[in-house]
């Protein structure tokens, strides 16, 4: 049975992370590359962002990285990067305890952006922008 792990302290995050670089360098590839691997371990590592794993046994499954913003309307709990495989047997979880630090940090909502299968995380998600690029 799949669990989900998180957030990570700064230990596990130096433990996992040799696991979890190649599956969020494959998620910032597909999804533009605005932030680099560097960063989103940098981050972790910090302690200012949050490191979900989801897991069945010693195998990883997937993992996350969430970030809290403050918008205008209020704090908000930003997944950064997300990757795995048999998805629909974690995801619950993932969001289940993504919620849980959510309320912790004084966050009433998630926000992503990325490519149209973010909708599967968000299934009651509306979208709020969408970012365009045009080479020149």
């Amino acid at each position: 049975m799949a669990r989900v792990i998180g957030p990570l302290t700064t230990a596990q995050v130096d433990q996992f992370w040799p696991q979890l670089a190649p599956g969020f360098q494959r998620a910032i590839n597909r999804g533009g590359g605005d932030m680099t691997i560097a960063e989103l371990w940098q981050g972790c590592r910090r302690g200012d962002w949050f490191l979900l794993v989801a897991h069945e046994g010693e195998t990883i499954l997937g993992a996350s990285i969430w970030r809290p913003q403050v918008w205008q309307d209020g704090m908000k709990l930003r997944c950064l990067a997300l990757f795995g495989t048999n998805f629909k047997t974690w995801a619950d979880e993932m969001r289940t305890v993504a919620a849980a630090v959510a309320r912790d940090c004084g966050a009433t909502a998630f926000v992503t952006d990325g490519r149209p299968g973010w909708a599967r995380f968000f299934p009651k998600a509306k979208v709020l922008r969408i970012v365009y690029e045009e080479k020149i």
